[in-house]
Formats: structure tokens, C-alpha cells, sequence
């Protein structure tokens, strides 16, 4: 992404016009699309963070009732790994690397230096926190229904490559390097943030065989180790590591 973009100051409220195009929902208070486009750093009191507690069970259900709707021919346990799939952190983010949300994401310097606008976490935390603010707004579920189904279309018609079950980032990292390398990955807790209950976690997932190292950040030890893995995945697809049958797949990733 160009460094234009990674540094840049933070939108105004008039630039998030676009975003709502995008969206395809027009806010009748845009306050609550700033609320759910504003990070701790930048605003302790008013940030998106309550939002993204809310959107997550939103996108949870409406995801789970379309499958429930759609898909006929799978138990429950299938039902429930392909929504696992379709709104997991990796879909999440190219969600919102498709909407450029990075770009409309209040942040204070120090994340906007520390390249806060193309980190997964902030990412995910924003399309969900999104979701919330279009419930927030409209406070009608079925409005808020179609906004998040049109918000997750490409995922969505992704839904039958799912059926198989989804492998988190780790579990399909760990396959890729014992296959490469008859070892593990190895993850490391940088340090955390924050006071306990609003702690922010730092982790390290790290190859010895070929030096390499990704970073992750996540509220959890669990969730920094997955955006490691996530990147460390990009890492070896990007580096021509995998082969064809790897980077099959890794494709949702």
C-alpha cells in the first residue's frame, strides 16, 4: 500500500460520504458511522470498540441465518464452520481492504506511524463495528440484515467452497511447515498493553528455517497469534514458497 496512505491524516467527516456509498447505506446520523470509524487511541471515551462488541453478534446471526436459509444439505457442525469461514479475521480484513476503510479510521499518530491502518485487528474491529452502527442508526434489524449480507456479498458467494470445513490460519500454517520442514512454527508473546481489562496483545510467529518473522496484535494471545500466522502465510505466498496445492489451500486467507 502506498506510503501516502499509510501515513496520511485522518479523513474528515465530509470524506465519509464515499464510505457510505460504499456501504451502500446512507446514515440518517453519521455520527455513528465516525463512532464505528474511531480507534481507542485516537478517542478513550467514543471509540468503536462497544460498537464491535455489538456488530460481532450481529454478523454472527445474520451470516448464521442465511447459511441456515440456503444451505439444505449439511448438519449443523458444517453449517457452523462455514460461518466460521466467512467471517473470520482474514474475510473480515479483505472486506475491509475492499472498502479502503483503512483510509476513513480515526487514529492517533503513533498508530498512524506504526501502520495502524493496514493492521488486521483494526480492520476486523471496524467492518464489525460498522455493522452495529448501521443497526444503531436504522433500528430496524431487517434493514440492517440486507446492509450486512450486501456488505459480505463476495464472501458469500464464496459459501459452497466452504463446505469441506475452515482451518484457522495456525492450524493450516502448522500443516504448511511440517510438510516443509517435519517442524512447527513458533509463536512468541512480545509483550501486552493496557490495563487488564483492556489489554492489547503482541506476538511474534516465527520460521527458523527460512529467518522469518510476522508480526501480530490482537486483544488476546489467541487472536495476536492468528494475525501472526495470517501474515506469515501472506509472507510465504509472497515469497513463492508454497506449492500449488498450498496455495489452494490458503486462498481465503
Amino acid at each position: 500500500m502506498p506510503n501516502s496512505i499509510l501515513n496520511q491524516e485522518n479523513a474528515d467527516d465530509a470524506e465519509l460520504v464515499i464510505l457510505e456509498q460504499k456501504l451502500g447505506y446512507k446514515f440518517k446520523n453519521i455520527h455513528h458511522l465516525r463512532v464505528a470509524t474511531t480507534h481507542s487511541s485516537f478517542c478513550n471515551l467514543e471509540n468503536y470498540e462497544r460498537y464491535e462488541f455489538l456488530g460481532d453478534s450481529i454478523v454472527n446471526f445474520v451470516i448464521g441465518k442465511y447459511l441456515f436459509n440456503t444451505i439444505k444439505d449439511v448438519d449443523e457442525g458444517a453449517l457452523t464452520k462455514m460461518r466460521s469461514a466467512l467471517i473470520c479475521g482474514s474475510s473480515l480484513c479483505s472486506i475491509a481492504r475492499r472498502l479502503n476503510l483503512g483510509y476513513y479510521i480515526r487514529l492517533a499518530k503513533g498508530e498512524i506511524q506504526n501502520n495502524g491502518r493496514t493492521r488486521d485487528s483494526i480492520l476486523e474491529d471496524a467492518v464489525e463495528a460498522i455493522c452495529a452502527a448501521i443497526y444503531l442508526d436504522s433500528s430496524s434489524f431487517a434493514t440492517t440484515e440486507q446492509a450486512v449480507l450486501n456488505i459480505f456479498k463476495d464472501q458469500l458467494k464464496q459459501k459452497d467452497s466452504f463446505k469441506t470445513g475452515y482451518r484457522d490460519p495456525k492450524t493450516l500454517l502448522q500443516e504448511i511447515v511440517q510438510e516443509l520442514f517435519k517442524n512447527k512454527p513458533t509463536y512468541v508473546l512480545v509483550r501486552t498493553e493496557g490495563k487488564s481489562h483492556n489489554q492489547t496483545f503482541y506476538a511474534e510467529c516465527i520460521i527458523n528455517e527460512l529467518d522469518f518473522r510476522t508480526p501480530g496484535v490482537g486483544k488476546n494471545k489467541r487472536k495476536a497469534e492468528q494475525e501472526a500466522a495470517s501474515l506469515m502465510i501472506r509472507k510465504l505466498r509472497e515469497t513463492n514458497t508454497l506449492s500449488q496445492e498450498q496455495l489452494d489451500k490458503v486462498q481465503h486467507l
